[in-house]
């Protein structure tokens, strides 16, 4: 555009509408890069994908939970932001307001694999990073006359927090709008803009250093890589294709974990991811276990309205050598979680730069496992009441779905009123689905025997179900055949 030819009035216009783009476009954050980085060079292109469901008992109008979802996308940035490379360096745009992608289907005719099936193609289905937008919706009609709401998002847009309250906005938009009010949601307090310069402001304090001479010591020396059993060699490249299996844990089961935690002067959380790491290391024999687990990255006032990805990751080490008794190891750990979480500033992706870990294109660096416990409706209400009507719970008319991201396998837990429900996702390049199943029933009973009797030592803890046990050590080596009464040479005759 040759600015010779305009006019005054032109070129404050111009200027006007340069300065506002300019406004608009700012640097990825530390994890948003990592992601990209995965996604464009690494090849990662089915990973980090995320889809929620939810179920309605009484029908819902398309028209009108179309028109919820427009709303929702102009009221947060990050539902219209793309990634576009400028000079070489990744950066996101904030777009103007368009209609989110938002389908009907019928699948009344779907049988429950067919249906399940479906699911995972849409949570499955890549995103035009450059066009836009990362979310869009499906509205299914389900056998009975029921239905239910397919949101796909993706990691490099949203974290789960901020899905779980985009379900509960949708909820409260969708029910103004129906009215024929305009939905009187209050303006987030914050932006996602302000994370990423808050971000950068610390990576360049005093702060920032002594949280990365704790990460360095703590992981000092050659980093355990997961060696699990698997179903097929390791390919050379991730390809972030995963699915997943639920897990289950009864009410009362579950109330005698939080009990032992009490106990033992820690947390379900803890104990859970310790169980985790304990299983890890059954499976592979390894001394030494190093579990991601998110923290949310929400710290400061006004950041827990905003739609965004504000999650950051921690490496949780866990150490076996000595075959500690699961107390012992317990008491470890937690003082490794509350060291961890007093740490948790400093982005992982920058802790893996300096770090220098020597970049394998087939795994994640640092840890190729995640272990996270989501809280419930009820505890939400207890530590964040702005958040108190968001519904995040399996049962609870919302469930969620995540890839693995470049993990080979994510654990993800929710402690309700009725127990302790969830999934356990894998990479399929590796793992079997019955595999993985079986991990999830030596899952179970684990932490039956932590419950029966956490003094024993981490080698003793059980992980065979009665019945596999019988299977292996009598089924399988019943070998006994009835013999016929007659001499030994005649059975040759």
């Amino acid at each position: 555009m040759q600015l010779e030819g305009l006019t005054p009035d032109q070129k404050r216009a111009l200027l006007k509408e340069l300065l506002a783009k300019q406004e608009r476009t700012f640097a990825l954050s530390e994890g948003q890069h990592a992601v990209w980085v995965a996604h464009e060079l690494r090849g990662v292109r089915d990973g980090f994908h995320m889809l929620s469901r939810t179920d309605y008992d009484a029908p819902r109008d398309p028209l009108v939970l179309a028109a919820a979802l427009d709303f929702l996308c102009e009221r947060h940035p990050a539902l219209r932001t793309v990634v576009a490379v400028q000079d070489g360096v990744p950066v996101q745009e904030v777009r103007d307001p368009l209609p989110v992608p938002f389908t009907t289907e019928d699948g009344t005719a779907l049988t429950l694999e067919a249906a399940h099936e479906r699911l995972m193609a849409e949570l499955h289905r890549p995103f035009d990073w450059a066009r836009g937008p990362f979310l869009r919706a499906c509205l299914m009609l389900l056998p009975g006359g029921r239905q239910t709401l397919l949101l796909s998002t993706h990691h490099v847009a949203m974290d789960l927090w901020a899905t779980t309250r985009l379900a509960q906005e949708l909820e409260e938009a969708y029910q103004a709008i129906q009215r024929g009010e305009t939905p009187a949601l209050p303006p987030p307090a914050g932006t996602f803009k302000e994370f990423v310069r808050r971000e950068q402001a610390f990576l360049k304090s005093d702060e920032a250093e002594r949280q990365w001479e704790y990460w360095r010591d703590q992981l000092m020396g050659e980093l355990p890589v997961l060696q699990l059993p698997t179903d097929r060699p390791r390919p050379p490249h991730q390809s972030g294709h995963s699915a997943s299996v639920p897990l289950s844990v009864s009410p009362e089961l579950a109330e005698r974990l939080v009990t032992v935690a009490q106990g033992l002067g820690t947390t379900p959380f803890t104990l859970l991811l310790g169980a985790f790491q304990v299983l890890l290391h059954r499976y592979s024999g390894q001394a030494a276990i190093i579990v991601g687990a998110p923290t949310h990255g929400r710290e400061y006032a006004g950041a827990a309205e905003v739609a965004g990805s504000f999650i950051n990751m921690l490496p949780i080490k866990a150490e076996f050598g000595s075959d500690p008794t699961f107390t012992e190891f317990l008491a470890r750990l937690h003082d490794t979680v509350l060291d961890a979480r007093a740490h948790s500033e400093l982005p992982f992706a920058r802790l893996v730069s300096r770090l220098q870990v020597t970049r394998d294109a087939a795994r994640s660096p640092v840890f190729q496992a995640t272990f996270s416990l989501e809280v419930s409706r009820g505890q939400l209400k207890a530590s964040h009441p702005d958040l108190a009507a968001l519904r995040g719970v399996p049962g609870d008319g919302f469930t969620f779905y995540q890839d693995v991201g470049a993990s080979d396998l994510a654990m993800t837990l929710v402690k309700s009123p009725t127990g302790i429900a969830g999934g356990l996702a894998y990479a399929t390049d590796l793992f079997d689905e019955e595999t993985i199943r079986r991990m999830g029933r030596h899952f179970q009973a684990l932490l039956e025997g932590i419950v029966q009797g956490p003094e024993r030592r981490i080698s003793e803890l059980e992980l065979l179900a009665p019945e596999e046990r019988h299977l292996l050590l009598q089924g399988w080596n019943d070998t006994m055949a009835p013999c016929p009464e007659c001499t030994l040479h005649a059975l040759f005759e």
